[in-house]
C-alpha cells in the first residue's frame, strides 16, 4: 500500500499539527499522499486536494482523521473497490474511529509492512419503491431510519421479513440497523447491542405507542419491507444519518444486506468492548492488576559464575530469595540485569564454558507501553503468550538480544527494561536515580499527571510551530531566489504560448516547403502522364472503353468490363483533377519557411531546458505555477505562525505556572510522607527533601514539561548535607530509601516488578519486620522480588525459594529450591541461628510464619476497606 488517500473533518484545528506530521512521516516511506479538498486547505503541504470521490477511486489505503460521521461518509463512496479504512479518532469516543493518535503511527508502520488486522463490517442496502418502481437508492454502514418531522404526531409503518407480516409499527420512527450501526443510534432507541462481526440486522421501533413493539433481530440474509402507512405526515428516510429523501403515503422502503462489506483496520490496543465501555484508560482499581498482569514468570541461567543450569519460577505478590553468604544469590540478579541489557562481562562466564545465556519470560498485559517498543521494532507477542527476552554472552565480549525469538539490540532491552523490571541494590542505573523520573512521580503523588502530559502535548504543538518558522525564515533568502527564477521560468514559458500538437503541425508544414521543387515536379509528371501527353493515360483509356463497348453489344457478358474501365477512366479524371488543382496552389514562400523554423527553434530552446516535448514544457509551467502558490502561502504562513506562537505560549505560560503551583503544593507533603517512611526503616535521623525548582517566567524557562526541575535529595545521616539519591552510598540505605518512595508512589508507579538487593544491609529487630512489612505493601501494587539474610523479612514471602550451593564432580554448582510448609520454616530457623540441635530456632520461626500470616491478613483486610 503506498497511495494513501488522507480524509480529514473540516473545522478542526487540532488536524492541522497531525497532518503536517502525517503527511511527512508517509512521504519518508516513499507513499504518494492523495489528500481531499478539506484536507488540502488545512494543510496545503499535503499537495492539491480532490473530491473524495476521486480520493477513494484512487488510494489502496484510506486514513479518515476525525469522527465517525467523516468516516461513514467515506464508506459509502467505496463501492466495490477493496480499500481499507484507518479511522483515527480527534476527539471523545468513536465505534468505528477506534484508533487513537497515539496509535496512529505504529498502526501504519504495522499497515505498511501488511502487518495488520481489519474488522469486516457488512452494509445495508436500502431501496425506496413507489409504485413499484425504485425512485431511491443507499447504502448504509450504520443503519436506515424511518422518522417523521411532527413530533407530536405517530407513524405507521408496515413490516414486513422475507415476504412475511411481522407487525404494523406505531411509533416516532423504525431503525433498521447493521451490527455496526447497533452502538450508535439504535442503541439511544433502546435496541441491542450487536457484535460487529455477527451476520444479523435489527428493527428498532423509536418510541414505540405500546410496550409490545419490541426490537427485533433478523437474519443478515433477510430482507426487511417497510410501508409508509401514514397519509398526509412529512416522514423521511435517513441513511446513516447524513442522506436520504422524503417518504410518500404506501412508499416501500426495502432494506437488505448489500453484496460489500466495508474493512475497517483495527486498533492494536482496544478491542470492541473496551470501547463501547468508553474504556479507552483502564479504571484506578484495575490499574494495578494490569501492571503485575506484566509481571517476570521465570527466569532461566545456563553457565553463568557458578550456576550450570537452573529455571526459576516467580508468582504475584511478595517473592523472597534466601541462603547462605555466597551461595550465588546476587548472581541471580547480576543474570537479570544482563536479560534486561546491562553490560556485560566475560567474568559472568561459567569456568569452560564459551557461552552462557539467560531467558526471562514475562506476561505482556494489555495496555504495556512494552507493545509499543515491541511493535515499532516488529515483533509480535499473541495474546496469552509470554514474552520471552533472551541474551547470549559469549567468551570473546560479544553479546545477543532477541526478544520472542526475534534478534534485537541491547537498547531495546533496556527500553522494555524500564517499563518491566526496577532493581535497587548497589549498582548505578536504577530508574528511581534519575531526577526525570522524580518529577513523574511527583506529578503522580500531586494528581497532574494528565495536566503534564497535555502540556506535554502542547509544547511539542510549540516546537513544531517554532521550527517551522525557524525553517521559514532561513530559508528566506533561498525562497526568494527560488520565486525569481520560477517567476522567469512561468514568464519565459507563458510567452511562447505553446499549444497541443503545435510542433508536429510547424514539422509537417516545414518539410512541405523545403520539399517543394521536388513536389511540383512530382505532381507535373504525373498530370502529364495522366491527361496532357501525347500518349496520356486517360485518351487511351477511352479508346480502349470504346472497343469495349462495341463488343459488350453484342456479349453482353463484356458489361461488366465495360463498367470496370468507365469507373477507373472517373476516378482517373478525378485524381487529375486533383493534381491540376495542386500543381496550381504549390508555391514556395520564404518568408514563412523562416517564420517556422523560427518558431520551432523557440520551441526546441524550451524543450532543452524544461522537457522532451511541448507536453512536458507545458506540465513543467503547471508545476511551476503551483510552487509559485505555494511560496506565496509561506509569506501569508509566517503570518500564521507569528499569531499561533503567540497564542500558544501564552497558553504554555498558564498551563506551567499550574502545573508550578501544584507541585509546589504537593512537593512537602510527599517529602513528609517519604521521611516518615525512611525513618521506620531504621535511618531515624535520615533528612529528606523534594526539592522543586523553577524557572524565571518567560519563554527561556518554558521546557518540555513545564518550568519546574524535581529532585529528591537525601541525608541518611545527621551532619551530611542533602544529597542526590545517586550518591547515598550504602546499598542498604539506599535500598530501603526507594523502598519508602515505592510504598507511598506504589498507585502511581506501574512498573510491573521491583527488585530489592541488599536492602536489609546494616538493619535487624524491629526494623527488620518493618521493611517486611513495607515489603508487602508494595507487593499489593507490584509484584516484588527480595535477596534478604533476615528472617524478619523472608517469613513475610508468598513464594520463598532458597538458593544453595553445592560440589559434584569437583564443580560448584548453585541450586534453587522453592520451599513450603515445614521447609519454609526450617530455613528461617536456620537463618535465626544458634545450635544445631536446638529447637528454639525452629519454634521461633514458626512464630514468624505465623505471625507474619497474620499481619497480612490485616493489612489484606484494611486495604479492601
Amino acid at each position: 500500500m503506498r497511495r494513501i488517500g488522507i480524509v480529514a473533518k473540516p473545522n478542526k484545528p487540532e488536524a492541522e499539527p497531525v497532518l503536517r506530521n502525517l503527511v511527512t512521516w508517509l512521504r519518508d516511506r516513499a507513499c504518494e499522499v492523495v489528500p481531499d479538498q478539506e484536507t488540502a486547505t488545512i494543510c496545503p503541504e499535503a499537495g492539491p486536494g480532490l473530491t473524495r470521490a476521486e480520493v477513494v477511486a484512487r488510494a489502496d489505503l484510506l486514513v479518515v482523521l476525525g469522527g465517525d460521521g467523516t468516516l461513514l461518509s467515506v464508506a459509502r463512496l467505496i463501492g466495490s473497490r477493496e480499500v481499507p479504512i484507518l479511522g483515527v479518532n480527534l476527539g471523545g469516543l468513536g465505534f468505528l474511529t477506534e484508533v487513537t493518535l497515539d496509535e496512529l503511527f505504529p498502526t501504519l508502520e504495522a499497515v505498511l509492512r501488511d502487518q495488520f488486522a481489519v474488522s469486516r463490517r457488512l452494509t445495508l442496502r436500502a431501496r425506496v419503491l413507489r409504485g413499484g418502481e425504485v425512485v431511491a437508492g443507499y447504502e448504509a454502514l450504520n443503519d436506515a431510519v424511518i422518522t417523521k418531522t411532527a413530533p407530536s404526531r405517530i407513524v405507521d409503518l408496515e413490516t414486513h421479513v422475507n415476504g412475511e407480516y411481522v407487525a404494523t409499527f406505531r411509533a416516532d420512527g423504525l431503525i433498521v440497523s447493521t451490527p455496526t450501526g447497533s452502538t450508535a443510534y439504535c442503541l439511544s432507541a433502546g435496541g441491542p447491542i450487536i457484535y460487529p462481526s455477527l451476520p444479523a440486522l435489527v428493527i428498532i421501533p423509536i418510541c414505540p405507542h405500546t410496550l409490545t413493539n419490541r426490537p427485533l433481530v433478523v437474519p443478515d440474509s433477510a430482507v426487511v419491507e417497510i410501508i409508509q402507512g401514514s397519509a398526509g405526515e412529512d416522514v423521511h428516510l435517513t441513511v446513516d444519518g447524513q442522506v436520504g429523501v422524503p417518504l410518500r403515503h404506501r412508499d416501500v422502503v426495502a432494506l437488505q444486506r448489500s453484496d460489500r462489506s466495508i474493512a475497517l483496520i483495527k486498533s492494536p490496543k482496544l478491542n470492541y468492548f473496551v470501547i463501547s465501555d468508553q474504556g479507552k484508560v483502564l479504571p484506578p482499581g484495575r490499574a494495578a492488576a494490569a501492571a503485575i498482569a506484566r509481571m517476570l514468570r521465570e527466569l532461566t541461567i545456563r553457565n553463568v559464575a557458578v550456576i550450570d543450569e537452573l529455571t526459576v519460577t516467580f508468582v504475584p505478590g511478595l517473592n523472597v530469595l534466601t541462603g547462605e553468604t555466597g551461595a550465588g544469590k546476587s548472581i541471580l540478579i547480576d543474570a537479570l540485569q544482563l536479560v534486561l541489557g546491562a553490560r556485560g562481562s566475560e567474568t559472568l562466564l561459567r569456568s569452560g564454558a564459551e557461552e552462557a545465556t539467560v531467558e526471562a519470560a514475562f506476561e505482556a498485559g494489555r495496555g504495556s507501553r512494552v507493545l509499543d517498543i515491541l511493535e515499532a521494532e516488529g515483533i509480535g507477542v499473541e495474546p496469552g503468550e509470554f514474552l520471552v527476552l533472551r541474551r547470549q554472552l559469549f567468551r570473546d565480549g560479544r553479546t545477543k538480544a532477541y526478544a520472542s525469538g526475534r534478534l534485537t539490540s541491547a537498547t531495546t532491552l533496556r527500553a522494555l527494561a524500564e517499563c518491566l523490571v526496577d532493581i535497587h541494590g548497589q549498582h548505578p542505573g536504577q530508574p528511581l536515580l534519575d531526577p526525570r523520573r522524580h518529577r513523574e512521580l511527583l506529578d503522580a503523588y500531586a494528581g497532574t499527571s494528565e495536566d503534564a502530559r497535555a502540556y506535554r502535548e502542547r509544547f511539542a504543538q510549540w516546537q513544531t510551530l517554532r521550527r517551522e518558522r525557524e525553517g521559514l525564515l532561513l530559508a528566506e533568502r533561498e525562497r526568494a531566489q527560488r520565486q525569481d527564477l520560477l517567476e522567469f521560468q512561468r514568464r519565459e514559458i507563458e510567452a511562447a504560448r505553446l499549444t497541443a500538437g503545435e510542433e508536429e503541425a510547424l514539422a509537417a508544414e516545414q518539410a512541405i516547403l523545403n520539399n517543394h521543387e521536388r513536389l511540383f515536379s512530382a505532381v507535373e509528371q504525373a498530370y502529364q502522364a495522366l491527361e496532357e501527353s501525347d500518349e496520356a493515360i486517360l485518351e487511351r483509356l477511352g479508346a480502349i472503353a470504346a472497343r469495349v463497348r462495341e463488343a459488350a453489344a453484342i456479349d453482353q457478358r463484356l458489361r461488366e468490363v465495360l463498367e470496370a474501365l468507365e469507373t477507373g477512366g472517373v476516378h482517373l479524371r478525378e485524381a487529375a483533377r486533383g493534381l491540376r488543382d495542386y500543381r496550381g496552389r504549390i508555391e514556395f514562400d520564404p518568408q514563412r519557411l523562416d517564420a517556422i523554423e523560427t518558431r520551432l527553434h523557440e520551441i526546441g530552446k524550451l524543450k532543452r531546458k524544461y522537457g522532451a516535448s511541448v507536453a512536458e514544457v507545458l506540465d513543467h509551467l503547471e508545476r511551476v505555477r503551483q510552487n509559485l502558490a505555494a511560496l506565496e502561502r509561506s509569506e501569508a504562513r509566517l503570518a500564521e505562525l507569528d499569531t499561533a506562537l503567540a497564542e500558544t505560549q501564552r497558553d504554555l505560560a498558564g498551563r506551567a505556572e499550574r502545573l508550578s503551583v501544584a507541585r509546589g503544593r504537593a512537593a512537602p507533603k510527599l517529602q513528609e510522607a517519604i521521611l516518615a517512611e525512611i525513618r521506620e526503616l531504621g535511618m531515624a535521623r535520615a533528612a529528606f527533601e523534594v526539592r522543586v525548582t523553577s524557572a524565571p517566567p518567560g519563554e527561556a524557562g518554558l521546557g518540555p514539561h513545564g518550568k519546574d526541575e524535581v529532585e529528591f535529595l537525601i541525608s541518611p545521616n545527621p551532619g551530611e548535607e542533602l544529597k542526590p539519591l545517586h550518591k547515598i552510598g550504602s546499598g542498604g540505605e539506599l535500598s530501603r530509601t526507594m523502598l519508602a518512595i515505592r510504598v507511598i508512589l506504589a498507585a502511581a508507579d506501574q512498573t510491573p516488578t521491583l527488585v530489592f538487593d541488599e536492602v536489609d544491609a546494616g538493619i535487624g529487630g524491629g526494623t527488620a519486620e518493618t521493611v517486611g512489612r513495607k515489603l508487602v505493601a508494595a507487593s499489593r501494587q507490584h509484584q516484588v522480588l527480595c535477596v534478604t539474610h533476615l528472617p524478619q523479612i523472608a517469613c513475610f514471602a508468598d513464594h520463598h525459594v532458597t538458593v544453595a550451593k553445592r560440589t559434584l564432580r569437583d564443580r560448584t554448582q548453585t541450586t534453587v529450591q522453592p520451599l513450603e510448609g515445614a521447609e519454609r520454616a526450617q530455613e528461617l530457623a536456620r537463618m535465626l541461628g544458634g545450635p544445631s540441635r536446638s529447637t528454639t530456632p525452629l519454634l521461633h520461626a514458626t512464630e514468624l510464619l505465623e505471625a507474619a500470616t497474620r499481619l497480612k491478613k490485616r493489612m489484606k483486610l484494611s486495604s479492601s476497606v
